[in-house]
């Protein structure tokens, strides 16, 4: 049996077989690699705190690794779940203000949905895509 077969056999039905390298795996080799690279310019000056980040740079990698060896795929799953559920709250925090920023928000009168009108263009006529119902608003002027 050759090294490759065996290692085919060792890995059928570990996590990192079916899913690969997924996104808080690599979130956690670049932070390792970061900490790491930062180790060694603040073990000049603080040799402490290097060996501590140094510590910690190893966690990080030796927990990517269990997480691609490991057996429970539901619960890596749901970590790489939870990962992108709080990298898009953090991606939300920062673009929400950029995202609306060429549009004003009114709330229907019919069925109480947001609407999304483009700024300073007068007084519109407003259509909901929900209930069909038409108002209008004043959206600022256009000079």
């Amino acid at each position: 049996m050759s090294f490759r077969e065996r290692f085919q056999r060792f890995m059928y039905g570990r996590y990192g077989l079916t899913a690969g390298v997924d996104g808080f795996s690599r979130f956690l080799l670049i932070a390792s690699f970061v900490v790491l690279i930062l180790s060694a310019f603040v073990r000049i000056g603080i040799p402490q705190a290097g060996y501590v980040m140094y510590a910690i740079a190893l966690f990080l990698i030796g927990f990517s690794y269990f997480r691609f060896f490991s057996k429970n795929l539901s619960a890596r799953t749901k970590e790489n779940y939870k990962y992108y559920e709080i990298l898009n709250m953090i991606k939300g925090f920062f673009t929400k203000s950029q995202a609306g920023a060429g549009y004003k928000l009114f709330r229907c009168p019919g069925c109480g949905k947001k609407v999304r009108v483009p700024k300073n263009k007068g007084k519109i006529e407003i259509t909901c895509r929900n209930c069909h119902t038409t108002f209008i608003r004043f959206t600022g002027i256009r000079k």
